[in-house]
Formats: structure tokens, sequence, C-alpha cells
């Protein structure tokens, strides 16, 4: 008898929309929240109006947070809603409240609402309000989709890849190249291409991609025609003609840690370069004048020289700072966004 009270009195607290009236929504093992169809159910800013009859069961938890946990190549705002457990299947309507510091640089009117079900990101673009004044966006017209993390993001498409990491190890006789990314979008194959100098280019092979995927892809490809410190790259081609050039990498052996950003300043992309004698794990953040976490980052360090990237696009110029922990290593560094 005490949980239904304590959800009808949950419902009640719930009925009224303000954009940042609740801290966040918890429900305890063994309990759940039955929110009947037109009912509006507003947590810190996030509103959902089901079509029909939905309920939340416990366990579960919704938190919101500056950034995102599941890797996204589409620029988004800084306000992230997260459930500890993917929702069930909700149709309705969500609404996301912002504030205009959350922003992150995307104008209001391309704001869409971006859905992720625990692996793979969707965009809803169809249906929806947009208010710049009462800052807030809803979308309406939703059917059967499953829930784990939701924030606004820019309705433009993004780069069709996302590098994470370039790595160059030595073996036997040559070099082993691997490449992770965390989105491909209609891409078609990737060229490895090589240099002795860092300038002149040439493609020594060709690797078939996956083509779309929203989770981490890893590739590899191995040269034994490598010389001391020739430089690598990976160009990925979409099928739209596009091209995304990655890091560039040095084949060079090494039994040293080391690290190293650049450039810096930046205006685009960050690279964080570190050596490594094993695989490790490596978590990257970045953090804005305030403290606030802006950017994160974590994956998997290769033994050999590993190439890190952190899109900088879209944040707003001014001193940030990154702290990159792996092993017993912890490094920060001053980075300037112009």
């Amino acid at each position: 008898m005490k949980n239904n009270i304590y959800l009808i009195v949950l419902l009640l607290c719930f009925a009224t929309p303000p954009a940042f009236a609740q801290s966040g929504l918890t429900v305890s093992a063994g309990s759940s929240v039955f929110i009947t169809s037109g009912t509006v159910l507003s947590t810190d800013g996030l509103a959902l109006t089901p079509s029909a009859d939905f309920t939340i069961s416990g366990a579960n938890t919704q938190t919101r947070n500056a950034v995102v946990t599941h890797a996204t190549a589409n620029p988004y705002i800084k306000r992230v809603f997260h459930f500890l457990n993917t929702m069930p299947s909700f149709s309705g309507a969500i609404s996301i409240y912002y504030l205009d510091a959350e922003l992150n640089g995307i104008p209001e009117n391309l704001l869409t609402l971006n859905v992720n079900d625990g692996s793979v990101w969707s965009a809803y673009n169809l249906n929806v309000t947009r208010d710049a004044v009462n800052n807030f966006v809803t979308t309406a017209g939703l059917t059967n989709i499953n829930m784990n993390e939701l924030t606004l993001a820019n309705v433009n498409s993004p780069l069709p890849v996302t590098f994470i990491l370039f790595n160059s190890a030595c073996i036997g006789g040559g070099v082993k190249l691997t490449w992770t990314t965390a989105q491909e979008i209609n891409v078609k194959n990737y060229n490895v291409e090589k240099s002795t100098d860092g300038t002149n280019w040439q493609i020594i092979a060709g690797v078939t991609a996956a083509g779309n995927s929203n989770t981490e892809r890893s590739y590899t490809f191995a040269d034994y025609k490598s010389f001391a410190n020739t430089f690598y790259r990976i160009v990925e081609n979409d099928l739209n003609g596009r091209q995304t050039i990655s890091a560039i990498i040095k084949s060079s052996c090494v039994n040293t840690e080391t690290f190293a950003i650049h450039p810096n300043p930046v205006q685009q992309m960050l690279f964080v370069s570190i050596s490594v004698l094993d695989i490790m794990p490596v978590q990257l953040r970045l953090y804005d004048a305030k403290g606030a976490i802006v950017k994160q980052l974590q994956t998997n360090l290769l033994k050999g020289n590993n190439e890190l990237q952190l899109n900088m696009t879209g944040l707003t110029k001014g001193v940030y700072v990154l702290d990159a922990n792996w092993g017993n290593n912890n490094k920060t560094s001053k980075v300037v966004k112009e």
C-alpha cells in the first residue's frame, strides 16, 4: 500500500511540466511509475507525454550530464539525459528544455531530438516544435522508441566517420596499423597512405569499411615495406565523394611512454599522442573554465604509438584543461580554443 501511495504522490509532482522543477527520477527495485495516456511526466527539463499508457519499472534512475556516454559525431547541447536501464518502448511526445549557456554553439532553429537506444543514435526531425523564447524543443508523433540516452543535437548531417584512435606498432619485419572509429555513415572504404616526409603521400592499401555503424569498430593493416620514421595516415572515402583524413602517425618503435597534444591553439580537431608499452585503458576529459566536463573519451590504448582525437568544433573560444589518465599516468594540459 505504501508503494501505491508513493507513486500517486510522485505522479502528482510530475503533472506540471516546469522546465527545471526536478533533479532526476529514481524508481527503486520492485516499484513502478504508471503514466496514463496524455499525462506529462517532467523531470529536470525532460518532459514525456505518452500517447498510450506507459510504465517505468524499477530499478531505474534518470540522471543529467553535460556529455554523452555513447559516442556521437553530431554536435549536441550540454544537457544529456541518461537512464541507468534502457526504457521500454515509448510512443508520444518528448520535450527537452535547455539553458542558453548549454547550446554549445548550435543555432536553436537546428536543434533536433537525438535518442540512443543503448547502442545506436537516431535523430527525429518530424513533428518538431522549436521555441527559442521559452527554450524548449518538442517532438511529437514518436512511435515505439527505446530510450537509454537523450539530447538535442544539430540537425545537419555529421561527418561520415569519427576517428577515435590511430595506432602504429612494430611487428616482426614491419609495422601494424590499427584505427578505431566511433561512428560511420555511408562509408565506402579506407585508403592507407604512407609518406617519407609527411607531405607527399602514396596509397599502399584499401580496406573495406562497415558502411554504417554507431558502435566502435577497429581495422588493421600490416606494412612489411616500412622504413624507420615512416609516416602513415588513413583516408576515409564515403559514398557521396567526401573524405575524412585521420591524424598522421610515425612508425618508429618505442621503448618509453610519451605524451603530447597538438595543435595548441586549436580550432577544430585536437590530437592527443600517447605511446605505451602495453595495452591499457585511457580516459580523456576536457574541462571548461568553470570546471564542467565538455568533452570526454574512453577507449583502449594499444602497444606502440597512439593518436586520439577530440573534436573541438562547436566549443566557444577560450582556455580549457585536458586531463588524461592511463595506467599509472595522469597528465594535465591547458588547451586554447581559437
